[in-house]
């Protein structure tokens, strides 16, 4: 027998505590021996996975004033339009003009975006967003 519930997996045996022979579920005693008592059997499965990410940011004096110039993210990360977890590896180089994302499916291994290009080609995404009025 097998029961689903919550991601788990249960598999339930019932054996007879005299003869050790199974013994159907619904069954009062072993057809072989008479025996009235059973052993049951079991086994319960789950499973987890682990995810990590990182994310650094270098801050420069620039006119006064301090400015992010470089940023990275690098690890797993919640692809919302696949709707699946992808690694990724993105990098805002402001100082020297370069805009670096990698996507990859985790399951599948597809690339889902490879794109390395200067930043101020980088348009229309993020921060760089014309402001709704």
């Amino acid at each position: 027998m097998l029961i689903y519930e919550n991601r788990e997996m249960a598999y339930i045996k019932s054996f007879c505590s005299k003869c050790k022979k199974i013994v159907k579920e619904n069954d009062d005693f072993c057809k072989s021996c008479g025996n009235r008592t059973k052993n049951i059997y079991m086994k319960l499965t789950d499973s987890f996975s682990l995810s990590e990410q990182s994310r650094s940011k270098k801050r420069k004096e620039v006119d006064g004033k301090q400015k992010v110039v470089y940023e990275q993210k690098t690890g797993d990360d919640f692809y919302h339009k696949e709707k699946s977890w992808s690694f990724i590896n993105r990098i805002i180089d402001r100082e020297n003009n370069i805009y670096i994302k990698f996507i990859q499916d985790k399951k599948t291994k597809k690339i889902l975006w490879d794109i390395k290009k200067p930043l101020d080609e980088h348009i229309g995404h993020g921060s760089a967003k014309r402001k709704k009025r």
